[in-house]
């Protein structure tokens, strides 16, 4: 993830970028002209061309080596085969060689092991097919030629440059959204604590609140990776959701307007539970890594930023297709009278899928505070257990300490971290705190081993020990 200071010089590096293959451009066409009994001719075959094969084992003259004849390869390098044409002199292609090395190693999914001089080209050619570009000539999937290297390359500078402002953007909005929900949690703290406390002070920003986790950029953007690829492959839907759509998600032909809205609906609800699950994860982490200073308040804004940040990216509508795609597979199609496929139906799914979108995208929003509400909890419950754990392991001394030894002796330590669990997250249903347990290794009893169950979770689906689970949870809570 980029901040919005990376993403205004990363625009600025493609600036520089298409200026200088522009100057390249202009170099080589004033130098590709040949003035013949009073004419002036442009030699298209004096610019500089990038011939690529993607074909399985290609024939090819190794780079910078032309004395060397052809040479068949076993496997198809991953990111094509390239070679250059002679261009204008040495020197000009050198230079230019030099400067699409330098482009490569600035894009931002660079591999390590790449070369750069293969992976600007690479995705130069993606682009230029995939804007049909008239700067490739006999092009096809296994390979084809880039007519001027320079012009083409100067042209992809100019767009990656309009992304990266769009992406800096679109940055600033996210941050900003952030902002505000966290004013108003603030807000609402205040009013309920009847606390008259300085709200005007400068919000942290995403730089310092990071310096504040104390936690390295890479660990943090593991840490985050995890949860992401976690919340895809666990990605499900409540039975009770699916048994009330079964009727439209199973159905071949495509819904009326008024239950295509529906089922986007009941989506994006469960999605939006599903990013706030995610969020508390992640702040559970975060709060694990720096429970010791987890009472500082800069530090849960800290926390509670870095979460909104990552809900606030699952909270696209990329990312809400791809979960719904695991989820359940809709393939509807406009069906006629007679049963078969409409002739048309592109155009009637592309505009129920631009419905959908705009309903998503106008409805995920709102769920800001409910994800922020999550991420608390999660804080605060990592709090409390780690609370109870200083408590038991600190060496009290006298009254207190042979109170706590006489607590000690009634209650088994494993039963008051369940119950310390349990007051510190009010109101949370069973099944969502079955999870709780054993994502916090809270054992189950004895005998429930004994019968076979493995987690809380197995235990809550069990018809027969679910009542009991809401008998531990009632009594924890008053404990």
């Amino acid at each position: 993830m980029q901040t919005p200071a990376a993403a205004f010089v990363r625009a600025h590096s493609w600036k520089d970028f298409h200026e200088r293959f522009t100057q390249l451009a202009r170099e080589e066409q004033g130098r590709a002209v040949v003035v013949t009994k009073g004419e002036v001719l442009r030699r298209i075959d004096r610019l500089l061309r990038a011939y690529c094969s993607y074909r399985e084992h290609p024939e090819a003259r190794e780079r910078g080596k032309t004395e060397q004849g052809l040479m068949c390869l076993l496997e198809t390098p991953l990111h094509g085969m390239w070679n250059y044409s002679d261009g204008v002199s040495e020197n000009f292609l050198e230079r230019a060689r030099l400067c699409v090395a330098e482009a490569g190693r600035v894009l931002t999914d660079f591999p390590k092991d790449a070369d750069a001089e293969d992976f600007w080209l690479h995705r130069l050619w993606l682009d230029l097919r995939e804007t049909n570009s008239e700067q490739l000539f006999a092009a096809s999937e296994e390979g084809g030629m880039i007519v001027s290297l320079c012009v083409a390359s100067a042209t992809f500078c100019a767009r990656l440059e309009r992304k990266a402002l769009e992406a800096d953007g679109a940055e600033e909005r996210r941050n900003a959204s952030i902002d505000r929900a966290i004013a108003s949690r603030k807000r609402m703290e205040n009013s309920i604590s009847g606390e008259a406390r300085d709200t005007n002070h400068q919000a942290l920003d995403a730089q310092k609140s990071r310096s504040l986790l104390g936690i390295d950029l890479v660990d943090l953007e593991n840490l985050r990776r995890e949860i992401w690829m976690r919340f895809f492959d666990q990605a499900s839907l409540p039975r009770v959701v699916e048994d009330e759509w079964k009727a439209i998600l199973f159905n071949r032909k495509m819904p009326d307007s008024h239950a295509d809205l529906g089922v986007a609906s009941a989506l994006t609800r469960e999605y939006q539970k599903a990013i706030a699950r995610a969020s508390a994860q992640l702040a559970e982490l975060l709060a694990t890594a720096t429970e010791l200073r987890i009472d500082q308040a800069p530090l849960r804004e800290a926390i509670w930023r870095e979460c909104l940040d990552f809900a606030s990216q699952l909270g696209q509508w990329d990312a809400f297709a791809i979960w719904v795609g695991r989820v359940v597979h809709v393939g509807w199609q406009v069906v006629g009278a007679d049963g078969t496929p409409s002739l048309t139906p592109d155009r009637e799914c592309e505009k129920r899928l631009e419905e959908r979108r705009q309903f998503f995208e106008g409805r995920i929003g709102m769920y800001w505070q409910e994800w922020l509400s999550a991420i608390d909890r999660a804080i605060e419950t990592r709090r409390t257990v780690s609370a109870a754990h200083n408590v038991n392991t600190s060496g009290e001394t006298g009254k207190q300490a042979k109170a706590a030894e006489s607590k000690s002796a009634r209650i088994d330590p494993e039963v008051a971290k369940r119950a310390a669990l349990v007051k510190a997250n009010p109101g949370i249903p069973a099944d969502e705190m079955c999870e709780t347990f054993d994502r916090e290794n809270v054992p189950l009893p004895t005998r429930w081993h004994a019968a076979g169950l493995q987690s809380w979770s197995r235990a809550y689906k069990n018809s027969d020990y679910r009542s009991r689970i809401y008998t531990l949870i009632s009594k924890d809570r008053v404990r």
